[in-house]
């Protein structure tokens, strides 16, 4: 049942575009779930430390994106021909506040909101 009804929950925040907000300390996974695709920014324990797992079979071109609470991106990078990769984000030199994860892809556009403490 609880599976079945985070499932859903995940579903309905991609089918209106909301992302739902991660704290940091709480050591919790954000997950888009796509028919071709995942995507995770999943949060560690120090508070400051974010993995992105990436895995969407055929991709050609991903870009990810920190942006802060001003709207300014504050790191970019772009992987090619790279269907899945994970890939650990430091972000222990950046001011506490809300930075958005912003990745786009061949399935669209996947942002999560994280709280650095």
């Amino acid at each position: 049942m609880n599976k079945v009804m985070i499932r859903m929950s995940v579903l309905l925040f991609v089918a209106m575009g909301v992302a739902p907000q991660v704290k940091a300390q709480a050591f919790k996974a954000a997950l888009f779930h796509e028919e071709y695709g995942t995507v995770r920014v999943v949060a560690q324990k120090d508070g400051y430390s974010f993995d992105l797992l990436y895995q969407v079979p055929e991709e050609k071109y991903v870009k990810v994106s920190i942006i802060n609470q001003n709207d300014r991106v504050v790191f970019t990078e772009s992987f090619r021909n790279r269907e899945t990769f994970r890939r650990p984000y430091n972000l222990s030199k950046l001011p506490k506040g809300e930075y958005l994860f912003e990745v786009t892809g061949r399935l669209g556009t996947y942002t999560q909101l994280v709280t650095l403490d």
